[in-house]
């Protein structure tokens, strides 16, 4: 048995034994410490009592990494004992494609209620339209885009600003007015460009692109084949409506 695992059952053993003993803000800090993989497999080891104690005393935050790393199913099951108004707060939280799966999976009035209570609704909405199992179903909102005639200095600017956020800060996606997608530009293209160059002038128009509503496992080839770490997601009028990240098909490449 490895180091870690043996941790990892000696951690299960000591928050069961707190949630026994009605001491749960004794190991909420030591619950949040650890991995979110680790996390994951904490939660699911407990019952679905010591889980609801748990996240009584976890803050919005770490609630919504914890259901960012839980399957769809398990996220469902924990999501059914919260008000409506944390799990909206909670889905505020989570990355979008993550959240968009959530909010498929409540019960039509719930997801309808949290919706409501969201206060960006818009970071999810778009990709309540697909299904799961499609390129638009697997696309994150959270992306960076510009436009053509930002120049390379104030690009790298509002990077500083909006990139700790963000989870694909190493591809920026160039739009036009109307939101179609015409280029994409990488962080080295920038860094060495001029600073009075145009995005016009640094992205590359020949961006590789997936359609919305195309099966999940072309978008996992298409990443494969041209060793993408993000792919952008346009519906039928080539509007950037997300971005898949490795992470967001890494268990259909598995597959």
């Amino acid at each position: 048995m490895s180091e870690n695992i043996q941790q990892t059952e000696q951690i299960i053993e000591i928050i069961q034994s707190a949630l026994d003993e009605n001491r749960p803000q004794d190991i909420a800090a030591t619950f949040t410490d650890l991995h979110p993989a680790d996390q994951a497999e904490v939660f699911n080891a407990l019952t679905d009592g010591q889980q609801d104690m748990l996240l009584a005393v976890l803050d919005i935050p770490s609630t919504a990494d914890l259901f960012d790393e839980l399957e769809d199913d398990e996220a469902l099951d924990a999501a059914e004992g919260l008000s409506t108004d944390r799990l909206a707060d909670i889905l505020d939280e989570m990355d979008p494609d993550e959240a968009a799966d959530l909010l498929g999976d409540l019960p039509p009035q719930v997801a309808k209620q949290a919706l409501a209570q969201m206060e960006e609704p818009e970071d999810v909405l778009p990709l309540l339209a697909y299904p799961d199992e499609t390129a638009g179903g697997r696309a994150t909102t959270d992306y960076i885009t510009m436009r053509r005639h930002i120049t390379a200095e104030q690009a790298i600017q509002f990077l500083r600003d909006v990139a700790p956020e963000n989870d694909v800060p190493y591809y920026l996606f160039v739009v036009d007015s109307d939101k179609r997608l015409v280029g994409v530009a990488g962080l080295r293209e920038l860094v060495i460009a001029n600073p009075d160059t145009p995005m016009q002038d640094i992205m590359d128009p020949d961006v590789i692109s997936i359609s919305a509503v195309a099966d999940q496992e072309n978008a996992a080839r298409l990443m494969q084949r041209y060793d993408l770490s993000a792919l952008p997601v346009v519906n039928t009028n080539r509007q950037l409506i997300g971005v898949i990240t490795h992470d967001d098909i890494l268990d259909v490449i598995e597959d």
